[in-house]
C-alpha cells in the first residue's frame, strides 16, 4: 500500500480566524448566537456549540445577544435586519471573502454586470450575491452558462466563491471569455 501525504492540512486562514473569534465571543459575550453552522464542518460545529454558541434558524427581536457572522459572511439585508431586531453583531467573515464583497459592490456601482462562479446554494455565493442591488448570474458550471445573456454583455465583472475548484473556475472563465473581450 502506498501512502500519500498532503503538504499542507487543516483549516485555511479564514476558517482559523472565524473559530478564534467564535470562541473569544463565547468567552467575552453574555449571549452568542450564529445564523447557521460556523463552517462546513460538523465536528468543529459541535465544538464551537460546546462554547455555549447557540445556532439559530432565524432572526427575532433580542436583548444583550450577539450575532456571530460565519466565516461565509452574510447579505447586506441580513445584516441590517440583525441590528435593526437589536443583535450585536460580531462579524467573523473571511477577510477574503470581504474583499470578494468589496470588488463586486465596486463592479455594481461602475455599471458592471456581476457574474459570479460558485455553488448557486452555497452561503457565500448567497452573501456576495446578498451585497448587490441587481441581480447578479451565478454560474455553477460550465454546463449553465447561459449563453443568451452572455452574448449580450459587453463587458462584466466575474466573481469566484474563494472555494471553488481551480479547473471549475477557469473552464467556465475562459468559455465566457470567447462573448465577453476581456
Amino acid at each position: 500500500m502506498r501512502i500519500n501525504l498532503a503538504k499542507s492540512a487543516g483549516f485555511c486562514f479564514g476558517v482559523k480566524r472565524a473559530l478564534s473569534i467564535a470562541v473569544d465571543s463565547a468567552k467575552n459575550k453574555k449571549k452568542v448566537v450564529m445564523l447557521g453552522d460556523i463552517v462546513h464542518n460538523e465536528d468543529v460545529v459541535r465544538e464551537i456549540m460546546l462554547t455555549g454558541i447557540k445556532k439559530i434558524k432565524k432572526l427575532e427581536k433580542v436583548k444583550s445577544t450577539t450575532l456571530l457572522i460565519r466565516a461565509h459572511g452574510a447579505t447586506a439585508k441580513t445584516l441590517k435586519k440583525a441590528r435593526a431586531l437589536g443583535y450585536c453583531l460580531v462579524d467573523a467573515t473571511c477577510p477574503m471573502v470581504k474583499e470578494i464583497h468589496t470588488i463586486a459592490k465596486q463592479a455594481e456601482k461602475e455599471g458592471q454586470p456581476i457574474i459570479v462562479v460558485g455553488d448557486k446554494k452555497h452561503d457565500e455565493v448567497s452573501g456576495i450575491v446578498g451585497q448587490l442591488k441587481k441581480k447578479a448570474m451565478v454560474i455553477d458550471n460550465i454546463k449553465n452558462i447561459p449563453f443568451a445573456k452572455i452574448k449580450k454583455m459587453k463587458k462584466a465583472t466575474i466573481i469566484v466563491q474563494s472555494t471553488q475548484n481551480l479547473d471549475n473556475t477557469l473552464a467556465i472563465v475562459d468559455k465566457i471569455k470567447l462573448y465577453i473581450p476581456c
